[in-house]
């Protein structure tokens, strides 16, 4: 390539279709005060993106082949996103400084607008709408906010573009949101070229979990699936459970992020030795989760499974058939995808009650049970913050009833506004700079936030909030489902709340070993190739006839041995019964005779 050209590599491909994008873009839509509704932006952006697409490959080409003849220094040719410090001068991390208040921070939304989703973006916009009015009420004077939003998705190419959009035609200060863990992945990345914090209300899998690759992230959701895996990896450790199979159900919304969640955990230590299988709730028939089960007790005896409500019910069913269930020998940890709490009604008693067998059989399927899910109290949304947000959605085409409400999820959209409005002007009152994303997501970590509206919120060491797991089992006693431990996150602690261990009835009150006496495939005893309790039985009966008949065989020849014995004591003794006297009359002798 000649010296000074244009380098065709991807990035520049990439940056120039969203320079291109962002020339084509009715960007004062995108912000809060704009004057068009909602539903007009959001035409005007279909329409705009349809043009895109029609003349943006045409674009590109003439831009591609102008680079290849126009010369220019490599220094003018290198296209860069912009930073956050070429927008505010001197936003490293020096200091203190002098700034002319009050400042201007803008926050970006980026949602789909699938209104399936309780995160829908035109369900989270008057959030943001009463969050910033509140915000620039209690800061007046020091801080003033303002909101960016554009339609997202969660899919990671389409997040990464309003991303970069939004940051060029708006100076993003920080990223509310996105709810999609997929999607925080890359604004992660992004982020952190930008040097600017995000606050995820929702994302909560481990994939975006390691800190090291996301120091501007915080997560606060209360439903944290690393509390799930750290409580799960407490009960295999204290219990000395070494061999897992692990299922989880692909089809269902949130389950394939909780199995690559634990997937990617049971990767990251050598404690366990694990296996997977992938359920496909949609279309498995019964019969699929029989062969996994079957498969499954050839390598564990500690199942854990990740579904809801009919999938788990299905395979624990299954399970009970095999006799894994009440043999003594198996434990399932069972895990609901959504994280409700459990209760009688979605255990042993679901309905309708013709779609399952009787609640004796269930009860005996969910005997060695653990059932793990996230506590979720306080979380609700408090009445009159539902009444706000109502009346505002409706400017928004969104309309509650009495069926329905605004998701508990909404409000977590204004706490994550207040923590950050709170991070930023500490960071001021300490005369740090407000536009440094590291610094300010300092004052968030390792804080405990009071009067937010869902509750106390507590952040660690490493941007996570605190989530309790409870762990509930069926009573054999109540035969209710009751809460008898709580993994604490604050103490990483398990702490037993009705007994000191779990009942175990079908194992005489004592867990299951991780191992069956002869191995998994019954390879440790002598007598491996049939069913154990077969082979017992079968050489138990064997041994039986033998015994019996060497008894009589004995007892035969004992009497012949004794009869014998006594013949050859008493050879001299005659039988009377050997003896017989005739009555014959014999003649005088002669000497008789002659005597007379």
């Amino acid at each position: 390539m000649a010296r000074g050209s244009i380098s065709l590599q991807p990035r520049n491909l990439d940056v120039l279709q969203i320079f291109v994008r962002k020339a084509s873009h009715p960007q004062p839509c995108l912000q809060h005060d704009s004057p068009h509704t909602y539903t007009q932006c959001q035409a005007l952006i279909d329409i705009t993106n349809k043009s895109f697409n029609r003349f943006a490959p045409k674009i590109l080409v003439i831009l591609l082949v102008a680079a290849m003849f126009f010369k220019v220094p490599p220094a003018e040719a290198e296209i860069v996103l912009p930073v956050i410090s070429d927008l505010y001068p001197g936003s490293g991390s020096e200091g203190p400084f002098d700034l002319q208040l009050p400042i201007q921070v803008t926050m970006a939304v980026i949602e789909p607008n699938n209104q399936e989703f309780s995160f829908a973006l035109p369900k989270v916009l008057p959030v943001m709408d009463y969050a910033v009015a509140k915000m620039n009420e209690k800061y007046r004077g020091r801080i003033e906010f303002r909101y960016a939003w554009g339609l997202g998705s969660c899919d990671r190419d389409v997040v990464g573009v309003e991303a970069a959009r939004l940051s060029c035609s708006n100076n993003i200060t920080a990223f509310i949101g996105p709810a999609c863990s997929k999607s925080v992945e890359i604004i992660g990345f992004m982020a952190n070229t930008w040097n600017i914090p995000i606050i995820t209300p929702i994302g909560n899998t481990e994939n975006i979990g390691d800190k090291t690759i996301y120091p501007r992230l915080t997560r606060i959701n209360p439903w944290m699936q690393s509390a799930l895996v750290t409580t799960v990896f407490t009960l295999l450790d204290m219990n000395h459970w070494k061999n897992v199979a692990f299922f989880y159900d692909d089809d269902v919304m949130l389950g394939d992020l909780l199995g690559e969640t634990f997937t990617k955990s049971f990767k990251a230590t050598a404690r366990f030795l694990w296996h997977s299988y992938v359920l496909f709730s949609k279309k498995d028939t019964r019969m699929v989760y029989r062969k996994h089960l079957e498969d499954a007790a050839l390598r564990a005896r500690v199942f854990i499974i990740c579904a809801e409500l009919d999938t788990r019910l299905d395979v624990l069913l299954e399970a009970h058939d095999l006799g894994f269930t009440t043999n003594g020998e198996f434990v399932f940890i069972v895990i609901g995808v959504f994280s409700r709490p459990f209760t009688d009604e979605n255990t042993w008693n679901p309905q309708p009650a013709g779609r399952y067998p009787p609640p004796e059989v269930l009860k005996e399927a969910i005997g060695h049970c653990l059932f793990l899910h996230i506590d979720g109290s306080g979380s609700e949304n408090p009445e009159w913050f539902e009444e706000e947000i109502i009346q505002r959605s409706e400017a928004y085409g969104i309309y509650y009833d009495n069926t329905s409400t605004p998701s508990s999820s909404l409000s977590r959209y204004y706490d994550a506004v207040c923590m950050y409005a709170t991070a930023v002007n500490d960071t001021l009152a300490e005369g740090g700079n407000p536009y440094d994303g590291l610094a300010v997501t300092s004052k968030i970590w390792n804080r405990t936030f009071y009067g937010m509206l869902s509750g106390k919120i507590t952040i660690n060491s490493v941007g996570d909030r605190f989530s309790d797991v409870i762990v509930s089992v069926l009573d054999p006693q109540r035969e209710t489902i009751q809460t008898y431990a709580v993994y604490e996150s604050v103490s990483s602690t398990l702490t037993f709340k009705v007994a000191t261990k779990f009942p175990w009835p079908y194992n005489k009150g004592e867990p299951p070993p991780d191992q069956p006496l002869c191995g998994f495939a019954k390879k440790k005893c002598s007598l491996s190739d049939s069913d154990d309790s077969n082979v017992v039985a079968g050489v138990s009966g064997f041994f039986g006839v033998v015994v019996m008949i060497g008894g009589v065989v004995a007892v035969v020849m004992f009497r012949r041995w004794k009869a014998q014995s006594e013949r050859d004591m008493w050879w001299w003794k005659i039988d009377s019964g050997d003896l017989s006297i005739s009555a014959v009359k014999h003649a005088p002798s002669i000497l008789s005779m002659s005597s007379k």
